[in-house]
């Protein structure tokens, strides 16, 4: 997370988080007034498509698309959980048992 993060109030500068793959919900279509999800949203942005991402070292993206990841839980076994675009609560991660 970086500087900007922690004025959103959500994180804190240096937590580990993972973003889900979309990303700038407008909040009045009908798919995020139903939904409240990102990726039902008519203007969403797909990363790797729309905005950098996906396979970028470093993305910008929306805090209320974002999970905390625990210390214990390396970057490469959570991407898998959160490519498509699944918003996966910090409980679920801590519990699962991935082997590469």
């Amino acid at each position: 997370m970086g500087p900007k993060a922690e004025a959103f109030g959500k994180w804190k500068v240096g937590q580990r988080v993972g973003a889900v793959m979309f990303k700038a919900a407008c909040q009045h279509c009908i798919g995020c007034e139903t939904t409240k999800g990102v990726r039902f949203c008519k203007q969403n942005q797909v990363a790797g498509l729309k905005h950098d991402g996906g396979m970028a070292e470093y993305m910008l993206a929306d805090a209320d698309e974002t999970v905390l990841l625990p210390d214990e839980v390396p970057f490469e076994q959570a991407a898998p959980l959160l490519c498509a675009g699944v918003r996966i609560p910090a409980e679920t991660i801590y519990t699962l048992e991935v082997k590469v």
